[in-house]
């Protein structure tokens, strides 16, 4: 009798902590999903930065499964996109365009590559969207941030991973990026977007 009264007691304590774990995953799940929406939706740029500080704090997933849905909502409904704003001192695009990923010394080698590779991606999405509407500062930002990228990534490839394929993808990415400022730089007419292709030009030549 004490014998199963103990095995019940144990049986009712492991259900107990296993409807617990749910619980608390379904509670993370939904702070997600709340801060993905609040990403997207936003009433401003402060409250959509912090959303994404929020998500980037929940784990490298969290915060690549949110950009995903947020490039989805932006290529359905442009106005969502953030334009850049000189009198802002934040700007949501240029937290969005700034990889925030794994520290390489604990990544695996795959790992690495596929986190890379899911930011090349949304990247070019994004890239693409710009290009399409015309809007050539926010293009030249996401340029520069592909190459400083690529450059990074081409040699953590090879000096850390010894991963010749992912390095000359990476390579091909920091090629195209450059490529691309250069020929941006020859349909700009705009003053300000100019000038920061040329910096970003200027920066280039310096490495």
């Amino acid at each position: 009798m004490r014998k199963s009264l103990v095995m019940t007691l144990a049986v009712m304590s492991i259900v107990s902590c296993t409807k617990g774990a749910l619980i608390d995953k379904n509670v993370q799940d939904d702070t997600v999903g709340t801060l993905t929406e609040k990403l997207i939706y936003g009433e401003d740029d402060g409250e959509r930065i912090k959303a994404l500080n929020d998500l980037t704090g929940a784990g490298v997933q969290a915060r690549y499964n949110a950009i995903r849905e947020f490039v989805n909502a932006v290529e359905k409904k442009p106005d969502l996109f953030p334009k850049d704003d000189p009198d802002r001192e934040q700007s949501l695009l240029k937290e969005i365009i700034t990889a925030r990923l794994n520290d390489t010394a604990s990544n695996k080698n795959k790992e690495y590559v596929k986190e890379r590779m899911n930011y090349l991606s949304l990247l070019n999405r994004l890239l693409r969207f710009g290009m399409q509407y015309k809007i050539y500062y926010e293009v030249a930002e996401m340029l520069y941030q592909k190459y400083v990228y690529g450059a990074l990534w081409y040699r953590e490839s090879l000096d850390i991973y010894k991963n010749k394929t992912a390095a000359v993808e990476f390579e091909h990415a920091r090629n195209a990026a450059l490529a691309n400022l250069q020929l941006l730089s020859k349909i700009v007419k705009e003053g300000r977007t100019l000038n920061f292709i040329n910096k970003c030009l200027s920066e280039i030549e310096k490495r």
